[in-house]
């Protein structure tokens, strides 16, 4: 047994010589689920949350990876279902699953929440807007698209981020795949890069919770939809996604001219300047 164990240690080592590195750092990986409605009557919104996701992550790992470790996209079709939906997240958590693009209905991405927030796994919906997703004071829910409730009073100019000139090359590249950025393409994408500047910044080791922590702090993070801040909540803060990028025309203010905390948006900052608004 012990001329066994030392063939194998030797083996080892001949390895690391031939090839530069060990079997372990070879297989080093980020695994980030991808959960949707894959099939179903909604299938289309989760295959712009899919095509988003993948495209990112592929941009991602040939610019190097996250600190040298690729990343990994693993899918699940929840089809709408929210008890379908706890059965991903369960999956996902069995799987070593740490980070989550999902899921795309609030129905669904509100109960797989706690789920994940049991199990230290970070959420960032790029389609959720339901506010109770982020208003349940768990650690783990980032929202990376508008609230419902901000839709009617101020978000009334809302522009395609396939407009963008932050995100010319990642629509040009999903569009040579055969598939059209539209919808929730590039939010999901956008998710993506979020996770991937979160672990760069507290390294890709860190706990989901760290990682999440830092999204959250008010810094600003890069992304093919722009500059974007999260509240502690996970709330959008002065984000330029809904009214495009130096926007020049604001949409008329609330008559009540009153802005909720919740949105200092693009919308929000033009009703600023015009006096509308709190300061």
């Amino acid at each position: 047994m012990a001329k066994d164990l030392v063939k194998r240690t030797q083996a080892s080592w001949f390895i690391v010589a031939l090839f530069g590195f060990s079997i372990e750092q070879a297989s080093a990986e980020i695994l980030i689920g991808v959960a949707g409605p894959l099939t179903g009557p909604n299938a289309a919104f989760g295959a712009q949350l899919q095509k988003g996701a993948e495209q990112a992550a592929s941009d991602i790992n040939a610019a190097g990876g996250i600190s040298g470790e690729q990343i990994t996209i693993i899918l699940g079709d929840d089809v709408s279902d929210p008890k379908q939906g706890i059965s991903i997240a369960n999956k996902f958590v069995a799987d070593g699953v740490k980070f989550v693009v999902g899921h795309f209905n609030p129905s669904v991405s509100i109960p797989a929440s706690e789920v994940y927030a049991e199990n230290g796994v970070l959420q960032l919906s790029p389609a959720s807007g339901n506010p109770e997703f982020t208003e349940r004071g768990l650690w783990n829910t980032i929202r990376v698209t508008r609230r419902d409730d901000a839709v009617d009073a101020l978000l009334t100019d809302l522009r395609d981020p396939r407009e963008f000139s932050s995100a010319t090359e990642a629509v040009s590249s999903v569009r040579a795949s055969g598939f059209e950025p539209e919808g929730y393409t590039l939010y999901s994408y956008a998710a993506v890069e979020l996770i991937a500047a979160g672990m760069r910044k507290i390294g890709t080791d860190a706990d989901p919770t760290d990682v999440a922590r830092a999204l959250k702090d008010g810094s600003e993070y890069q992304t093919i939809l722009g500059p974007l801040r999260f509240a502690e909540n996970g709330d959008l803060l002065d984000s330029t996604v809904f009214n495009g990028e130096e926007s020049k025309d604001c949409p008329a203010c609330p008559k009540s001219g009153n802005c909720p905390q919740y949105v200092i948006s693009a919308v929000a900052q033009c009703c600023k300047k015009s006096g509308a608004c709190p300061q």
